[in-house]
């Protein structure tokens, strides 16, 4: 057990958060925008910066939600992190009502990482990420790759999304290695599991597989539920079930399912999403419980953050999942030094 008083601080970097949702705002304690509402060419247009990062999109306030919604407050949504603090820097231009599918500037995300390592970040999760190669644009960044090495040099504990496109599903060219900055040094970086239950929507027998989606070659840490949907799929257990935003830019129509419009209460607008992003933030607030767990800001190395989510993970016997499947409680228990609570 530990005291409220050792609770470990995670950064979102990602689309912002709503910040009409009671259950978010609970945990939250500041947030920047830094982002350039016209990125072509090269970022070249004003840069956005403010202290609201309102979620025009949702795919932040989603996984602002799986790491951190207030726990055990009858509201919602139980964050990953129980409790932990919750920074948010939204990075991305805002939706507008014929796309959410921005991109954002490297230079804005730099400048996020160094702003939440002198917030005092113990954890900084990414939920975004460039490819490699045969990518022509290479994902690979001097000053990302400088910003990241300086936040782990510090303490932080960085986590990284592996990237959606093993199958080739979002650009027709098949990407197995990881993204970056997931595949930078040091960094925990997260692939997706999902469910077979022969379409039964019965958890009781169900299998987890690694994604075909989910990227994974060199560097794999470990994987985490991420969701496996197909076509018009509609059974929960092929998702993940979180929050949205309700200041949503794009419409709500056929299509955007994960899109809501001034719901009352905020807290009424969720939404199933899939991918490694929504298993990132789930590794990302186990490394926050074992900071805090360990005495609170910066307790743990990010070495031994990541030695300790390794080397408890379950063996889902898939050959695409890193060190294996997260395992929460065998990674606090391994901390702890409760080794007869698994074997």
């Amino acid at each position: 057990s530990y005291s409220n008083g050792a609770k470990a601080t995670i950064a979102m970097i990602d689309t912002g958060i709503d910040l009409n949702n009671a259950d978010l705002m609970a945990n939250f304690a500041g947030g920047r925008t830094f982002a350039h509402a016209d990125i072509t060419p090269a970022c070249s247009g004003a840069q956005i910066v403010n202290s609201t990062p309102q979620d025009t999109n949702g795919h932040g306030t989603n996984t602002a939600g799986i790491a951190a919604a207030a726990t055990n407050n009858n509201i919602g949504f139980a964050g990953a992190g129980n409790n932990v603090k919750l920074l948010v820097y939204d990075i991305f231009p805002d939706a507008t009502p014929q796309s959410d599918k921005q991109n954002a500037c490297v230079s804005d995300e730099i400048q996020a990482i160094q702003t939440a390592v002198a917030a005092g970040a113990d954890v900084i999760s990414m939920s975004l990420g460039a490819p490699q190669n045969p990518d022509p644009h290479n994902g690979f960044d001097q000053g990302e790759h400088d910003a990241i090495e300086a936040a782990i040099a510090s303490g932080v504990t960085v986590v990284a999304a592996a990237g959606n496109d093993a199958d080739g599903s979002e650009s027709g060219v098949p990407h197995t290695v990881l993204d970056y900055p997931a595949a930078y040094d040091g960094v925990i970086s997260v692939g997706a599991t999902g469910l077979q239950d022969n379409n039964t929507g019965t958890f009781a027998g169900s299998t987890e597989f690694v994604t075909a989606y989910s990227q994974y070659g060199p560097g794999l840490n470990v994987v985490a539920p991420g969701g496996s949907p197909t076509g018009s799929d509609s059974n929960p257990l092929h998702w993940i079930w979180n929050y949205s935003t309700s200041t949503a830019a794009l419409g709500t129509g056929p299509g955007n399912g994960d899109k809501c419009r001034t719901p009352v209460p905020a807290t009424s607008c969720t939404a199933f999403f899939a991918g490694t992003s929504q298993a990132t933030p789930q590794v990302a607030a186990a490394a926050a419980l074992l900071i805090s767990a360990a005495g609170g800001n910066r307790a743990l190395n990010p070495a031994r953050v990541a030695q300790l989510i390794n080397a408890t993970a379950d063996n889902i016997n898939d050959p695409h999942q890193g060190h294996g499947r997260l395992n929460v409680y065998k990674a606090m228990a391994s901390l702890l030094g409760d080794t007869g609570a698994y074997s």
